[in-house]
């Protein structure tokens, strides 16, 4: 059996929480293929990521190695929200790390006695260093394609050769946003060159053996690059290609399933395919000599693979059937799917609490507007006697006044 670390990001639908890294088995090289038209990936099983957090995790995207131990970026809640897990070589938590000045932490790799790590958000690398005592980390700029304060060329993925560092990126939005960004490259940052353009959508930047790899996402192209040799394409697969591990042999492809809405505009994609495989995800082995491909279904643990990398586990007994953590899977979602239809009902009955006492208060509003047009009818029937009265005591005035004036006229002739 191969032993593989993926990371499984952008969860969706949302949740179930934690659940974005898994320890996957794939059959050896050699072994009896699965006959079935959807071969699920025969063993699998997760490792929890929000103990170590501390919190809800939605996805997890960059995977590394170093000293035996393993890192790992999770997403979580808020805009571009990043921790920095270390696991140890059994993958269990031996701490999490809140990135402060890292957004939307894509891919990360050993270097300087630290950690390089894609801060996307803001187009930079930033350098990490952890406390011997894992008691804290620094974060401070390595490198920066943009001085922008937002996402405008998707810097994905960084590389080592030795000292020398290269990253992917996008490159500018195209016309209709990150769809249509086809200028797509491949830097080689300390000689702040492009080692290949006009790429559309690269991603997984690996080395190997002297030689950078990568993978063009929307054409479903590996690419290689050496000094000796310089760039040439070597190997191809279906989908969107993310996520890749290589050995003497074989590449290890992840391919996603098509997304049925855009994660940048929300608005929803234009799947332009007939083939049942693309709504699939995916997971490729894939000979280097003969580019013979086996593949195996991930869609049952997520859509959305980002990063592969070997790891040291060899014994079948240690990942479990993967029908367990599907299993897992769905009763996570049971057990969110049942705490959100709890916490509707509790809104539910909120909300009508509410709406009746509006309610009430309208009936009482309505009860005091009736008595104040009672008391205002009653006014104006009280005004127009108060009228009367005061017409009436006018006119007995003006005859008294009138009389008056008659006995002075008649007493004025005697």
């Amino acid at each position: 059996m191969e032993t593989l670390l993926i990371s499984l990001c952008n969860i969706s639908p949302p949740g179930p929480s934690g659940l974005g890294l898994g320890l996957m088995g794939l059959p050896a090289p050699g072994e009896q293929a699965s006959a079935a038209q959807l071969p699920m990936v025969p063993n699998f099983r997760w490792v929890e990521l929000s103990t170590a957090v501390g919190g809800p995790v939605i996805g997890a995207t960059g995977l590394t190695e170093s000293g035996g131990d393993y890192w790992c970026i999770a997403q979580v809640p808020g805009v571009g929200a990043s921790a920095l897990v270390h696991l140890n070589a059994l993958l269990e938590p031996v701490g999490a790390y809140a990135l402060a000045s890292t957004a939307d932490g894509h891919s990360l790799i050993p270097f300087d006695g630290g950690l390089l790590v894609t801060d996307t958000l803001h187009n930079r690398v930033n350098h990490i260093e952890v406390a011997e005592d894992g008691s804290g980390i620094t974060e401070t700029v390595f490198w920066s394609a943009s001085d922008e304060s937002e996402d405008v060329v998707h810097l994905n993925s960084i590389a080592a050769i030795g000292d020398d560092v290269f990253v992917s990126l996008f490159g500018p939005r195209g016309p209709t946003g990150w769809l249509s960004a086809m200028s797509g490259m491949v830097v080689h940052v300390n000689q702040k060159e492009p080692v290949c353009t006009d790429l559309y959508h690269p991603h997984s930047l690996q080395s190997f053996d002297g030689s950078l790899y990568w993978l063009e996402s929307r054409r479903g192209l590996i690419h290689a690059y050496s000094e000796a040799v310089g760039h040439e394409i070597v190997g191809s697969a279906r989908g969107y290609l993310r996520g890749l591990a290589v050995t003497k042999d074989y590449f290890y492809v992840g391919a996603s399933a098509a997304r049925s809405r855009s994660r940048s505009t929300g608005t929803p994609n234009v799947v332009h395919s007939t083939d049942w495989s693309d709504f699939h995800s995916w997971i490729y082995r894939i000979d280097r000599k003969t580019l013979h491909q086996e593949r195996w279904v991930l869609t049952p643990f997520g859509t959305e693979p980002f990063d592969l990398l070997g790891a040291s586990f060899s014994m079948p007994s240690e990942i479990p059937e993967a029908t367990s953590a599907v299993v897992e899977r769905m009763s996570r979602f049971e057990l969110e799917l049942q705490g959100q239809v709890e916490a509707g009902q509790a809104l539910t009955r909120e909300v009508n609490g509410e709406l009746e006492a509006a309610r009430q208060r309208s009936a009482e509003t309505e009860k005091e507007a009736a008595a104040l047009r009672d008391a205002l009818r009653l006014g104006e029937a009280s005004r127009q006697g108060l009228v009367a009265e005061i017409v009436s005591l006018n006119a007995h005035l003006e005859a008294v006044r009138n009389g008056r004036i008659m006995r002075l006229l008649r007493w004025l002739r005697v």
